[in-house]
Protein backbone atom coordinates (compact mmCIF):
# COMPACT_ATOMS: atom_id res chain seq x y z
CA UNK A 1 0.00 0.00 0.00
CA UNK A 2 1.25 3.28 -0.97
CA UNK A 3 1.54 5.93 1.74
CA UNK A 4 1.89 9.19 -0.17
CA UNK A 5 -1.15 9.56 -3.36
CA UNK A 6 1.39 12.24 -5.22
CA UNK A 7 3.84 9.50 -5.52
CA UNK A 8 2.18 6.28 -6.34
CA UNK A 9 0.27 9.31 -9.19
CA UNK A 10 3.80 10.02 -10.16
CA UNK A 11 4.86 5.88 -10.37
CA UNK A 12 7.25 6.69 -7.81
CA UNK A 13 6.05 3.40 -5.99
CA UNK A 14 9.21 2.32 -3.74
CA UNK A 15 9.30 6.05 -2.82
CA UNK A 16 6.22 5.92 -1.75
CA UNK A 17 6.72 3.16 0.54
CA UNK A 18 8.96 5.22 2.79
CA UNK A 19 7.50 8.73 3.07
CA UNK A 20 4.81 9.61 5.85
CA UNK A 21 1.21 9.09 5.19
CA UNK A 22 0.27 12.99 5.70
CA UNK A 23 1.18 15.11 2.76
CA UNK A 24 1.82 18.24 5.71
CA UNK A 25 4.32 15.98 6.69
CA UNK A 26 6.14 16.83 3.65
CA UNK A 27 4.91 20.34 3.29
CA UNK A 28 5.26 22.17 6.72
CA UNK A 29 8.96 21.66 6.53
CA UNK A 30 9.11 23.04 3.23
CA UNK A 31 6.88 26.00 3.86
CA UNK A 32 8.48 27.15 7.12
CA UNK A 33 12.01 26.78 5.72
CA UNK A 34 10.74 28.85 1.93
CA UNK A 35 9.11 31.29 4.36
CA UNK A 36 12.39 31.98 6.75
CA UNK A 37 14.60 31.87 4.01
CA UNK A 38 12.84 34.61 2.24
CA UNK A 39 12.92 36.99 5.62
CA UNK A 40 16.68 35.84 5.10
CA UNK A 41 17.25 37.62 1.87
CA UNK A 42 15.45 41.16 2.99
CA UNK A 43 16.97 41.06 6.57
CA UNK A 44 20.55 42.58 7.81
CA UNK A 45 20.79 39.96 10.38
CA UNK A 46 20.90 37.03 7.85
CA UNK A 47 22.78 34.69 10.73
CA UNK A 48 20.50 34.89 13.08
CA UNK A 49 17.44 34.30 10.66
CA UNK A 50 19.33 31.28 9.20
CA UNK A 51 19.78 30.33 12.44
CA UNK A 52 16.18 30.85 12.95
CA UNK A 53 15.65 28.90 10.47
CA UNK A 54 17.79 25.73 11.55
CA UNK A 55 16.07 25.82 15.13
CA UNK A 56 12.67 25.90 13.72
CA UNK A 57 13.31 22.71 10.98
CA UNK A 58 14.96 20.87 13.81
CA UNK A 59 12.18 21.33 16.21
CA UNK A 60 9.46 19.51 13.51
CA UNK A 61 12.25 16.74 12.72
CA UNK A 62 11.95 16.39 16.77
CA UNK A 63 8.29 16.37 16.81
CA UNK A 64 7.94 14.04 13.57
CA UNK A 65 10.80 11.90 15.49
CA UNK A 66 8.51 11.62 19.10
CA UNK A 67 5.49 10.62 16.75
CA UNK A 68 7.39 8.04 15.00
CA UNK A 69 8.28 6.32 18.35
CA UNK A 70 4.89 6.39 20.24
CA UNK A 71 3.46 5.32 16.85
CA UNK A 72 5.71 2.21 16.81
CA UNK A 73 4.26 1.08 19.96
CA UNK A 74 1.81 -1.65 19.98
CA UNK A 75 -1.25 -0.82 20.84
CA UNK A 76 -4.70 -3.35 20.05
CA UNK A 77 -7.95 -3.85 21.44
CA UNK A 78 -7.35 -7.36 22.56
CA UNK A 79 -5.00 -8.87 25.07
CA UNK A 80 -1.60 -9.84 23.67
CA UNK A 81 -1.91 -13.44 24.55
CA UNK A 82 -5.29 -13.86 23.11
CA UNK A 83 -4.11 -13.09 19.42
CA UNK A 84 -3.66 -15.39 16.73
CA UNK A 85 -3.67 -13.21 13.68
CA UNK A 86 -2.29 -9.52 12.59
CA UNK A 87 -2.74 -8.17 9.37
CA UNK A 88 -0.62 -5.10 8.43
CA UNK A 89 2.09 -3.29 5.86
CA UNK A 90 5.25 -4.33 5.57
CA UNK A 91 7.94 -1.82 6.74
CA UNK A 92 10.92 -2.97 5.03
CA UNK A 93 11.96 -6.00 2.48
CA UNK A 94 11.81 -9.61 4.25
CA UNK A 95 14.96 -10.91 5.21
CA UNK A 96 16.73 -14.11 6.62
CA UNK A 97 18.03 -14.23 10.14
CA UNK A 98 21.37 -16.02 10.48
CA UNK A 99 19.47 -19.42 11.58
CA UNK A 100 17.18 -19.07 7.88
CA UNK A 101 14.12 -18.28 9.07
CA UNK A 102 12.12 -15.56 7.33
CA UNK A 103 11.83 -11.89 9.43
CA UNK A 104 8.77 -9.66 8.47
CA UNK A 105 8.50 -6.51 9.87
CA UNK A 106 4.87 -5.20 10.32
CA UNK A 107 2.95 -1.87 10.73
CA UNK A 108 0.15 -3.24 12.02
CA UNK A 109 -3.72 -2.08 10.99
CA UNK A 110 -5.68 -4.79 12.89
CA UNK A 111 -5.31 -8.24 14.68
CA UNK A 112 -7.41 -11.04 15.64
CA UNK A 113 -8.17 -13.54 17.75
CA UNK A 114 -9.28 -17.82 17.55
CA UNK A 115 -12.75 -17.48 17.66
CA UNK A 116 -13.05 -14.72 14.68
CA UNK A 117 -13.18 -11.76 16.07
CA UNK A 118 -11.33 -8.26 14.60
CA UNK A 119 -9.65 -5.49 16.48
CA UNK A 120 -7.83 -1.97 15.22
CA UNK A 121 -4.53 -2.35 16.04
CA UNK A 122 -1.30 0.61 15.85
CA UNK A 123 2.42 -0.25 16.21
CA UNK A 124 5.25 -2.07 14.71
CA UNK A 125 6.02 -5.97 15.19
CA UNK A 126 8.15 -8.51 14.25
CA UNK A 127 6.78 -11.48 12.48
CA UNK A 128 9.53 -14.66 12.34
CA UNK A 129 8.60 -17.52 10.49
CA UNK A 130 10.21 -21.43 10.49
CA UNK A 131 9.77 -21.53 6.71
CA UNK A 132 11.92 -19.38 4.37
CA UNK A 133 9.69 -17.51 2.19
CA UNK A 134 10.26 -15.80 -0.98
CA UNK A 135 10.94 -11.98 -1.35
CA UNK A 136 8.30 -9.80 -0.25
CA UNK A 137 8.97 -6.00 -0.85
CA UNK A 138 8.01 -3.06 1.64
CA UNK A 139 4.76 -2.00 1.34
CA UNK A 140 3.39 -5.03 0.65
CA UNK A 141 -0.15 -6.05 3.09
CA UNK A 142 -0.02 -9.35 4.60
CA UNK A 143 -1.63 -11.57 7.21
CA UNK A 144 -0.67 -13.80 9.27
CA UNK A 145 -1.72 -16.40 11.93
CA UNK A 146 0.68 -17.62 14.42
CA UNK A 147 0.89 -16.53 18.09
CA UNK A 148 3.14 -13.47 20.12
CA UNK A 149 6.13 -15.10 22.31
CA UNK A 150 5.96 -14.72 25.70
CA UNK A 151 3.98 -11.48 26.09
CA UNK A 152 4.59 -10.61 29.49
CA UNK A 153 8.75 -10.40 28.19
CA UNK A 154 8.32 -9.62 24.39
CA UNK A 155 5.02 -8.33 23.07
CA UNK A 156 6.77 -7.51 19.63
CA UNK A 157 7.78 -10.64 18.42
CA UNK A 158 4.90 -12.98 16.79
CA UNK A 159 5.35 -16.47 15.49
CA UNK A 160 4.25 -17.30 12.42
CA UNK A 161 2.50 -20.68 11.11
CA UNK A 162 1.60 -19.19 8.26
CA UNK A 163 1.06 -16.25 6.03
CA UNK A 164 -0.60 -14.55 3.11
CA UNK A 165 0.32 -11.55 1.10
CA UNK A 166 -3.33 -9.52 0.86
CA UNK A 167 -2.41 -7.07 -1.98
CA UNK A 168 -0.89 -8.35 -5.24
CA UNK A 169 2.65 -6.59 -5.68
CA UNK A 170 2.88 -3.47 -8.19
CA UNK A 171 4.15 -3.59 -11.69
CA UNK A 172 7.37 -1.86 -10.50
CA UNK A 173 7.60 -3.78 -7.56
CA UNK A 174 7.73 -7.46 -9.87
CA UNK A 175 10.42 -5.75 -11.70
CA UNK A 176 12.29 -4.64 -8.93
CA UNK A 177 11.90 -8.32 -7.17
CA UNK A 178 12.42 -9.95 -10.56
CA UNK A 179 16.25 -8.07 -10.96
CA UNK A 180 16.70 -8.77 -7.34
CA UNK A 181 15.75 -12.77 -7.73
CA UNK A 182 17.43 -12.94 -11.06
CA UNK A 183 21.21 -11.44 -9.13
CA UNK A 184 20.45 -13.86 -6.40
CA UNK A 185 20.21 -16.72 -8.50
CA UNK A 186 23.37 -15.64 -9.92
CA UNK A 187 25.21 -14.83 -7.14
CA UNK A 188 24.19 -18.38 -5.94
CA UNK A 189 25.97 -19.80 -8.02
CA UNK A 190 29.34 -18.81 -6.70
CA UNK A 191 28.39 -20.95 -2.97
CA UNK A 192 29.35 -18.23 -0.90
CA UNK A 193 27.04 -17.06 1.47
CA UNK A 194 28.01 -13.35 1.75
CA UNK A 195 28.01 -12.62 -1.82
CA UNK A 196 24.06 -11.75 -1.77
CA UNK A 197 24.38 -10.18 1.66
CA UNK A 198 26.89 -7.73 0.90
CA UNK A 199 25.83 -7.06 -2.50
CA UNK A 200 22.16 -6.96 -2.12
CA UNK A 201 21.38 -7.18 1.42
CA UNK A 202 18.23 -10.03 0.01
CA UNK A 203 19.55 -12.16 2.86
CA UNK A 204 21.29 -12.63 5.45
CA UNK A 205 25.06 -14.95 5.42
CA UNK A 206 25.11 -18.29 6.70
CA UNK A 207 24.14 -18.50 10.38
CA UNK A 208 28.52 -19.58 10.99
CA UNK A 209 29.81 -16.94 9.43
CA UNK A 210 27.47 -13.91 10.69
CA UNK A 211 28.34 -15.03 14.12
CA UNK A 212 32.30 -15.12 13.43
CA UNK A 213 31.33 -11.60 12.26
CA UNK A 214 29.56 -10.60 15.30
CA UNK A 215 32.34 -11.38 17.65
CA UNK A 216 35.18 -10.30 15.63
CA UNK A 217 33.46 -6.38 15.68
CA UNK A 218 32.80 -6.27 12.46
CA UNK A 219 29.22 -7.41 11.80
CA UNK A 220 28.49 -3.90 9.65
CA UNK A 221 30.49 -5.27 6.97
CA UNK A 222 27.62 -7.69 6.28
CA UNK A 223 24.96 -4.95 6.10
CA UNK A 224 23.87 -3.29 4.00
CA UNK A 225 24.97 0.55 4.96
CA UNK A 226 26.57 3.81 3.86
CA UNK A 227 29.98 2.07 3.72
CA UNK A 228 28.47 0.10 0.61
CA UNK A 229 27.22 2.88 -0.87
CA UNK A 230 30.13 4.47 -0.75
CA UNK A 231 31.77 1.57 -2.45
CA UNK A 232 29.53 1.73 -5.03
CA UNK A 233 30.34 5.02 -5.84
CA UNK A 234 33.49 4.66 -5.73
CA UNK A 235 33.45 1.89 -8.32
CA UNK A 236 31.48 4.05 -10.64
CA UNK A 237 33.42 7.75 -10.10
CA UNK A 238 36.61 6.75 -12.67
CA UNK A 239 34.19 5.71 -15.56
CA UNK A 240 31.60 8.70 -14.82
CA UNK A 241 34.68 10.86 -14.25
CA UNK A 242 36.42 9.86 -17.99
CA UNK A 243 32.94 10.64 -19.94
CA UNK A 244 31.46 14.09 -17.88
CA UNK A 245 34.75 14.98 -16.09
CA UNK A 246 35.11 15.44 -11.98
CA UNK A 247 32.80 17.88 -11.60
CA UNK A 248 29.40 16.48 -13.74
CA UNK A 249 30.71 12.83 -13.20
CA UNK A 250 29.75 13.81 -9.24
CA UNK A 251 26.76 14.97 -10.03
CA UNK A 252 25.62 12.48 -12.44
CA UNK A 253 26.71 9.95 -9.69
CA UNK A 254 23.80 10.51 -7.46
CA UNK A 255 20.96 8.89 -9.68
CA UNK A 256 23.08 5.71 -10.20
CA UNK A 257 23.52 5.95 -5.87
CA UNK A 258 19.57 6.64 -6.22
CA UNK A 259 19.04 3.66 -8.20
CA UNK A 260 21.46 1.16 -6.41
CA UNK A 261 19.76 2.16 -2.89
CA UNK A 262 15.63 1.64 -4.89
CA UNK A 263 16.70 -1.43 -6.12
CA UNK A 264 17.95 -3.36 -2.39
CA UNK A 265 15.21 -1.38 0.00
CA UNK A 266 15.91 2.10 1.66
CA UNK A 267 17.92 0.77 4.99
CA UNK A 268 18.40 3.26 7.66
CA UNK A 269 22.05 3.53 7.17
CA UNK A 270 21.92 3.56 3.23
CA UNK A 271 18.92 6.42 3.49
CA UNK A 272 21.34 8.35 5.63
CA UNK A 273 24.31 8.17 3.13
CA UNK A 274 22.24 8.97 0.05
CA UNK A 275 20.63 11.96 2.07
CA UNK A 276 24.85 12.99 2.71
CA UNK A 277 25.76 12.42 -0.90
CA UNK A 278 22.86 14.89 -1.99
CA UNK A 279 23.86 17.25 0.39
CA UNK A 280 27.63 17.44 -0.70
CA UNK A 281 27.12 20.27 -2.89
CA UNK A 282 26.99 22.30 0.51
CA UNK A 283 29.94 20.40 2.24
CA UNK A 284 32.24 23.20 2.12
CA UNK A 285 30.00 26.25 3.15
CA UNK A 286 28.46 24.10 6.21
CA UNK A 287 30.95 21.66 7.24
CA UNK A 288 30.15 17.74 7.64
CA UNK A 289 28.71 17.88 10.61
CA UNK A 290 25.80 20.26 10.11
CA UNK A 291 25.42 18.10 6.53
CA UNK A 292 25.18 15.07 9.20
CA UNK A 293 22.83 16.72 11.37
CA UNK A 294 20.61 18.36 8.75
CA UNK A 295 20.64 14.83 6.77
CA UNK A 296 19.18 13.69 9.92
CA UNK A 297 16.25 16.07 9.88
CA UNK A 298 15.33 15.34 6.29
CA UNK A 299 15.73 11.48 7.37
CA UNK A 300 13.29 12.26 10.49
CA UNK A 301 11.14 14.03 8.54
CA UNK A 302 11.02 12.42 4.63
CA UNK A 303 11.79 8.56 5.90
CA UNK A 304 10.25 8.29 9.43
CA UNK A 305 10.09 4.73 8.47
CA UNK A 306 13.80 4.24 8.60
CA UNK A 307 15.17 6.24 11.57
CA UNK A 308 13.08 3.98 14.31
CA UNK A 309 15.43 1.55 14.22
CA UNK A 310 18.89 0.26 15.90
CA UNK A 311 20.66 0.55 12.19
CA UNK A 312 19.44 4.34 12.06
CA UNK A 313 20.96 4.69 15.52
CA UNK A 314 24.46 3.03 15.15
CA UNK A 315 25.40 4.64 12.07
CA UNK A 316 24.69 8.17 13.13
CA UNK A 317 26.58 7.57 16.41
CA UNK A 318 29.24 5.99 14.32
CA UNK A 319 29.75 8.70 11.99
CA UNK A 320 28.92 11.37 14.52
CA UNK A 321 32.03 9.99 16.29
CA UNK A 322 34.34 9.55 13.37
CA UNK A 323 33.87 13.38 12.55
CA UNK A 324 34.12 14.79 15.82
CA UNK A 325 37.46 12.66 17.06
CA UNK A 326 39.46 11.06 14.06
CA UNK A 327 40.80 13.75 12.72
CA UNK A 328 42.65 14.35 16.57
CA UNK A 329 43.61 10.70 16.36
CA UNK A 330 44.93 10.57 13.30
CA UNK A 331 46.94 13.45 14.10
CA UNK A 332 48.45 11.36 16.72
CA UNK A 333 48.84 8.86 14.84
CA UNK A 334 50.88 10.09 11.63
CA UNK A 335 54.33 10.89 13.15
CA UNK A 336 54.21 7.14 13.53
CA UNK A 337 52.27 5.53 10.51
CA UNK A 338 51.36 6.68 6.86
CA UNK A 339 48.69 8.81 6.12
CA UNK A 340 46.38 6.54 5.05
CA UNK A 341 46.99 4.28 7.61
CA UNK A 342 46.69 6.52 10.55
CA UNK A 343 43.31 7.86 9.36
CA UNK A 344 42.20 4.65 9.00
CA UNK A 345 43.39 4.10 12.12
CA UNK A 346 41.62 7.27 13.67
CA UNK A 347 38.72 6.00 12.33
CA UNK A 348 38.06 2.99 13.70
CA UNK A 349 39.34 3.52 16.98
CA UNK A 350 36.72 6.21 16.87
CA UNK A 351 33.75 3.98 15.31
CA UNK A 352 34.31 1.20 17.61
CA UNK A 353 33.96 3.33 20.58
CA UNK A 354 31.70 5.73 19.35
CA UNK A 355 28.93 2.64 18.90
CA UNK A 356 30.33 0.88 21.80
CA UNK A 357 27.94 1.79 24.32
CA UNK A 358 25.57 1.21 22.24
CA UNK A 359 26.11 -2.15 21.29
CA UNK A 360 25.81 -3.20 24.87
CA UNK A 361 22.96 -1.47 25.65
CA UNK A 362 20.82 -2.77 22.69
CA UNK A 363 22.91 -6.42 22.19
CA UNK A 364 24.58 -6.81 25.73
CA UNK A 365 28.33 -7.10 24.53
CA UNK A 366 30.50 -4.87 22.33
CA UNK A 367 34.14 -6.47 20.81
CA UNK A 368 36.98 -4.35 20.70
CA UNK A 369 38.96 -6.41 18.47
CA UNK A 370 36.88 -5.09 15.94
CA UNK A 371 39.07 -1.97 16.02
CA UNK A 372 42.30 -3.92 14.80
CA UNK A 373 39.95 -6.27 12.01
CA UNK A 374 38.44 -3.70 10.76
CA UNK A 375 41.84 -2.44 9.10
CA UNK A 376 41.56 -5.63 8.16
CA UNK A 377 38.74 -6.38 6.97
CA UNK A 378 37.18 -3.45 4.88
CA UNK A 379 39.84 -3.13 2.18
CA UNK A 380 39.02 -6.98 1.98
CA UNK A 381 35.15 -6.12 1.87
CA UNK A 382 35.95 -3.56 -0.95
CA UNK A 383 37.67 -5.36 -3.08
CA UNK A 384 35.16 -8.56 -2.82
CA UNK A 385 32.43 -5.95 -3.62
CA UNK A 386 34.34 -4.63 -6.43
CA UNK A 387 34.79 -8.47 -7.80
CA UNK A 388 31.42 -8.99 -6.81
CA UNK A 389 29.90 -6.28 -9.04
CA UNK A 390 32.21 -7.07 -12.27
CA UNK A 391 31.15 -10.98 -11.94
CA UNK A 392 27.15 -9.89 -11.72
CA UNK A 393 27.87 -8.07 -14.72
CA UNK A 394 30.22 -10.04 -16.97
CA UNK A 395 30.20 -13.46 -15.34
CA UNK A 396 33.64 -13.50 -15.90
CA UNK A 397 35.50 -16.87 -14.54
CA UNK A 398 38.65 -14.73 -13.05
CA UNK A 399 36.58 -12.19 -11.11
CA UNK A 400 34.33 -15.32 -9.22
CA UNK A 401 37.62 -16.98 -8.43
CA UNK A 402 38.57 -13.65 -6.95
CA UNK A 403 35.38 -13.70 -5.10
CA UNK A 404 35.77 -16.96 -3.44
CA UNK A 405 39.43 -16.39 -2.53
CA UNK A 406 38.67 -12.75 -0.93
CA UNK A 407 35.76 -14.90 1.13
CA UNK A 408 38.13 -17.53 2.29
CA UNK A 409 40.63 -14.87 3.25
CA UNK A 410 37.67 -13.05 5.48
CA UNK A 411 36.50 -16.01 7.16
CA UNK A 412 39.78 -17.17 8.20
CA UNK A 413 40.65 -13.21 9.81
CA UNK A 414 37.00 -13.28 11.25
CA UNK A 415 37.90 -16.73 12.65
CA UNK A 416 40.91 -15.65 14.33
CA UNK A 417 39.53 -12.37 15.60
CA UNK A 418 36.11 -14.41 16.96
CA UNK A 419 38.40 -16.86 18.76
CA UNK A 420 40.49 -13.81 20.48
CA UNK A 421 37.04 -12.48 21.88
CA UNK A 422 36.04 -16.08 23.09
CA UNK A 423 39.23 -15.72 25.24
CA UNK A 424 38.74 -11.86 26.55
CA UNK A 425 35.15 -11.59 28.05
CA UNK A 426 36.65 -9.02 29.97
CA UNK A 427 36.67 -6.62 27.10
CA UNK A 428 33.26 -6.60 26.01
CA UNK A 429 32.17 -4.92 29.43
CA UNK A 430 31.12 -1.59 30.04
CA UNK A 431 33.46 -0.92 32.30
CA UNK A 432 36.06 -1.50 29.90
CA UNK A 433 34.61 0.99 27.62
CA UNK A 434 34.40 3.49 29.60
CA UNK A 435 37.68 3.28 30.30
CA UNK A 436 38.96 3.11 26.46
CA UNK A 437 36.55 6.34 26.36
CA UNK A 438 38.19 8.32 28.35
CA UNK A 439 41.52 7.63 27.59
CA UNK A 440 40.61 8.12 23.81
CA UNK A 441 38.81 11.90 25.00
CA UNK A 442 42.37 12.48 27.04
CA UNK A 443 44.38 11.81 23.96
CA UNK A 444 42.34 13.68 21.14
CA UNK A 445 42.01 16.78 23.87
CA UNK A 446 45.71 17.01 24.21
CA UNK A 447 46.53 16.49 20.83
CA UNK A 448 44.27 19.34 19.99
CA UNK A 449 45.52 21.58 22.11
CA UNK A 450 48.73 20.47 20.90
CA UNK A 451 48.18 21.21 17.48
CA UNK A 452 46.41 24.93 17.92
CA UNK A 453 49.26 25.79 19.89
CA UNK A 454 51.72 24.91 17.57
CA UNK A 455 50.06 26.64 14.95
CA UNK A 456 49.76 29.97 16.90
CA UNK A 457 52.92 29.64 17.68
CA UNK A 458 54.25 29.47 13.89
CA UNK A 459 51.73 32.17 13.09
CA UNK A 460 52.57 34.21 15.76
CA UNK A 461 54.68 37.51 14.62
CA UNK A 462 56.39 39.59 16.67
CA UNK A 463 56.98 43.79 16.92
CA UNK A 464 59.04 46.04 19.29
CA UNK A 465 56.22 47.81 20.84
CA UNK A 466 56.34 51.28 19.35
CA UNK A 467 56.03 53.15 15.58
CA UNK A 468 58.28 54.84 13.80
CA UNK A 469 57.41 58.01 12.19
CA UNK A 470 59.72 59.70 8.91
CA UNK A 471 59.16 63.11 7.98
CA UNK A 472 59.04 63.35 4.34
CA UNK A 473 62.03 64.05 2.09
CA UNK A 474 62.55 66.99 1.20
CA UNK A 475 63.94 67.58 -2.58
Amino acid sequence: MCSVPLLELLGIHVLSDFFPANPLALLLPLIVSAVLASLCTVCQARASFTLLVLVCVSCIGGIFLACTVRNGSLCCGTPSERITHVEGVLRFDTSLSDRGNTVFQVQLDSVGDRWGNRFSAKGNLMLLSHETQGILEAGTRIGADGHIWSPEKDLNLFYVDSVTAIEASRCSASLRLRILAWAQQRLDLLGEPIAGALLLGTASAEGRVKGLAVEAGVAHVLALSGMHLQFFVLLIMPILTLMFGAAKGRMVAYPFALGYVMLVGFKPSLTRALLMLSLGPWKRRFGMITILWMSYVVQTICFPKTIDSEGALLSYASLAAILLLAPSLSALFHPYLTRMLASALATSVTASLGTGWLSILLFGAWYPVGIIVSIIVVPLVTLLFIMLVLYLITGNALAANAVRLLSDWFTKVVMVASEWSAGHHWASTLRFWACSVAAMLTVAVIVGYACRTKRKRNGQTYDVGFSLRFSKRHQ
